[in-house]
């Protein structure tokens, strides 16, 4: 995890909700990357002594692009991502990651609204829809889920087209593995929870 934020700090790439900057224009792309965990997934419903309680994705990195168009304070985003990761036990003993991979894309339409000046800079909250769909060994077949996610980002201009964006976001869906399969598993799905912190640019068009 923290490879991958200094990785992010270097590289001073985005995610989450784009802001507008001063003397800006009303449309900006991003691109980006951040740090995201998991939480739920699915639980293990009388587990052996010591053996893990609970499965889920494991932390990954995710790469972000996106548009954007400014409406007074308001903005609408468009955020797409994607990320690969592994799938873990957690809960036992000792913490477990399995061999199976899984991939996931992650669309979001969020509405944001700036509530502060920071400076020169802007502080925005945004929510809106999301949609995930996950593959990989650990699934079944490619699992699509509806959720929503909401996001905090500050934006600090670096000249009249750039900006840098700190953002940190909160998704929540059901759980991407699917129930029928569980069943055979002695596993129950749990809704699942994505928390990401990133950093990046927005260039206004």
């Amino acid at each position: 995890m923290r490879r991958a934020l200094r990785l992010m700090l270097l590289l001073t790439i985005t995610v989450g909700v784009a802001t507008p900057a001063v003397a800006q224009g009303p449309w900006s792309v991003f691109v980006g990357a951040g740090a995201a965990g998991f939480g739920g997934g699915a639980d293990a419903l009388d587990p052996p002594p010591g053996e893990p309680t609970q499965y889920k994705p494991t932390p990954t990195t995710r790469l972000h692009a996106g548009l954007a168009r400014e409406i007074g304070r308001g903005a609408i985003t468009f955020d797409a991502s994607y990320a690969r990761s592994g799938l873990g036990g957690y809960g036992g003993t000792i913490n477990v990651a399995f061999s199976p991979t899984l991939t996931l894309y992650d669309l979001r339409l969020l509405g944001s609204y700036s509530i502060a000046r920071l400076g020169d800079g802007s502080l925005r909250v945004g929510v809106g829809p999301m949609l995930q769909l996950w593959s990989g060994d650990a699934v079944s077949s490619t699992q699509t889920r509806l959720g929503g996610a909401a996001s905090v980002t500050v934006q600090v201009p670096m000249s009249r087209s750039i900006g840098l964006l700190v953002s940190g976001s909160l998704g929540v869906s059901s759980s991407p593995f699917d129930q029928r399969t569980l069943d055979n598993l002695g596993l129950e799905a749990l809704t699942t929870w994505t928390r990401e912190l990133g950093v990046g640019v927005r260039l206004s068009l």
